[in-house]
This record gives structure tokens, sequence and C-alpha cells, in this order.
């Protein structure tokens, strides 16, 4: 096992880290805050997420003659839009989730524009009397799709979709696609807990989580947890063979004096069985309930050191904890 990083030593010659006496708040919430450089990352990662997504999608559903894998392509164009927003809320250390939809929003609009852009080229090109134009135009290109979706756009086993249900699939796609992007973009600033003392992002300490025994009273662990008991942790036990606590601890990378717990609760439903051999159909087809018990409470130096502590302890075998 490869050993575990002494997570609470620093060098105070070259880095003061304070002295955290009390807690500003017993769970992390975003700040807010915003740096200048997140002013220019969300809309540069996410204009760039929208003009080569778009072009993409606008092709893919294009040739594309079934809706149902239409549905599949938007449902991945909004992930990759929401991703670029995000990529832009890390780099520009952005913790304002209200900003962040809001480009999250914007870009979705972008790429959606960019798609019917690049599909009304593709419908027209592929025409029985092919035209090579490019209408950038949003009023015209608004009655181009309008006219395209009054005589239809494709068939499907001899049945061509237009007008009202049609334009109700159309619709149904962009709201999917602005959903996804805003979402994505939203919770890439809500859920990864940042320093603002350092001014950097919290990472992740373990490369899988911590796996213990069963919450059986939710409140009362909650109250030992906020109290600075982590003991209770340890009191877990060991995981059960259908139903486990799962801890996930992310910590700040600079000061490495402030950390962030999570805590849930998973249960494994019975396995799918064929009636006929009684034989189960695999793992894929397992239930699985998880349920939030704690969600980012601020731990200090101490605690962050007893939940390295207990991983060793629970899974000596594993190479678990990340180095710096």
């Amino acid at each position: 096992m490869a050993p575990v990083k002494d997570y609470k030593h620093y060098n105070p010659e070259t880095y003061a880290v304070p002295e955290y006496d009390y807690l500003p708040s017993k769970y992390y919430t975003p700040s807010g805050k915003i740096s200048p450089l997140g002013l220019i990352y969300m809309p540069l990662f996410g204009s760039m997420a929208a003009f080569l997504g778009g072009a993409a999608y606008g092709w893919g559903s294009y040739i594309n003659p079934f809706e149902a894998f239409t549905f599949i392509i938007s449902f991945i164009f909004g992930f990759i839009l929401g991703l670029g927003v995000s990529f832009g809320v890390t780099a520009g250390k952005v913790r304002s989730p209200m900003l962040a939809s809001f480009f999250g929003l914007i870009t979705g609009v972008l790429g959606v524009y960019v798609q019917w852009v690049a599909w009304v080229h593709f419908f027209y090109a592929g025409a029985e009397e092919p035209l090579n134009v490019w209408i950038f135009n949003p009023l015209e290109l608004g009655k181009n799709i309008v006219s395209i979706g009054n005589a239809g756009a494709w068939q499907i086993f001899g049945w061509t979709p237009s007008g009202l249900w049609l334009y109700i699939a159309w619709i149904l796609e962009a709201l999917l696609i602005l959903l996804l992007s805003v979402t994505i973009a939203d919770g890439s600033a809500r859920y990864t807990p940042f320093c603002e003392h350092c001014g950097e992002w919290a990472e992740s300490v373990f490369d899988s989580p911590l796996k213990l025994g069963p919450v059986q009273d939710k409140s009362q662990f909650r109250y030992e947890l906020e109290s600075g008991n982590y003991d209770v942790l340890e009191g877990l036990g060991a995981p059960g063979e259908k139903e486990r606590s799962e801890v996930q601890l992310h910590r700040c990378k600079k000061c490495l004096q402030i950390g962030y717990l999570k805590v849930k609760l998973v249960k494994d439903g019975p396995d799918k069985r064929d009636q006929a051999s009684g034989q189960t159909e695999g793992a894929a087809n397992t239930e699985y309930v998880s349920e939030d018990v704690v969600d980012n409470l601020i731990i200090d130096a101490a605690g962050i050191e007893k939940v390295i502590a207990l991983k060793e302890k629970m899974a000596p075998g594993e190479e678990e904890v990340k180095e710096a």
C-alpha cells in the first residue's frame, strides 16, 4: 500500500495557515464570488462548445432519421454545452451558481442557434436541387425552419411528421438541451467546495469512497458529526452486503487544513432474475438507491486526519488516498 501523505503538516515559513477556532458555517455553501477571469473563461469555453458541438449536432440530426436517437444526441449535446461552461467556472474560480446558470443558458441558446444554422444548411444541400446556403439571420432562419416544418423534414415508416407534431418534437429537443446546459453549469459552481481563504478549489482525497456500515439514526449521526465527534464514523463498522454508507472527503489543496465531508446511504436491491432459469441477468440490472445523509459538512484538520486514518484501517489493501 502506498504511504498516506500527512495532510496536516505545512511549512509556516512559506505559507501561514489560519487557526480555525470556529467554523464559519457547518456546511459549505458557495460564496457567490467570481473572478474577472471567470467572465472571460465561461463565455470563451461555452462558445467553443456551442460552435463545435452545434455544427456536429446539426449534421448528426440531419443524417439521422429516427427521432428517438435525436433525443439521445440532444442529451449529449446539452451535456457538452454545460461542460464547456463548467470548464470556465473551474478555470475562472466562479462560485456563483446564478451567474454560472446564466452563462449556461446563454451557451444553450447559442448552441441551439448554431445547430439550426448547420441543420438548415445540410437540409438544403441534400435536396433534389441542392443549395449551398448558410442562413445566419435569426428571422430568416426562423422562417425557413417554419417552412420546412410545414412540409416535413423526413420520413419514418412511410410517415412524414409535419406541422404541430414536428414543432413539438423540436421544442422538446431545444428545452432538453437548455435544461442540461443550465443544470450542469449550475452544479459546477454549487457542489464543488472552494476554500475562500486560499482561493483554491477543494480536491477529492480518495479515489473511491470509504465504505462503512449503514447509518441507522440519521439525525443523531448528523448531530455527532456537526459536534466534531468523528469517531461516530468508525462506529458504523463494516459495510453490509446490500446496505452501506459511502464517505467522500474533499480538502483544500493549498492549506490542507479544512475539509468537506459527504456521507450517503446506499442500498442495493435484489438482482433481477430470469423467471425461467432463476439466474441473475447481471450487475447492471441491480436496483440502486442513494440518499444523502451529510452533504459537504465543513471539518477541521483533526477530522481530515481521522477520516484518512479510518480509510487506511477499513481498506488496508487499497491505494485509495491521493498523493499530492
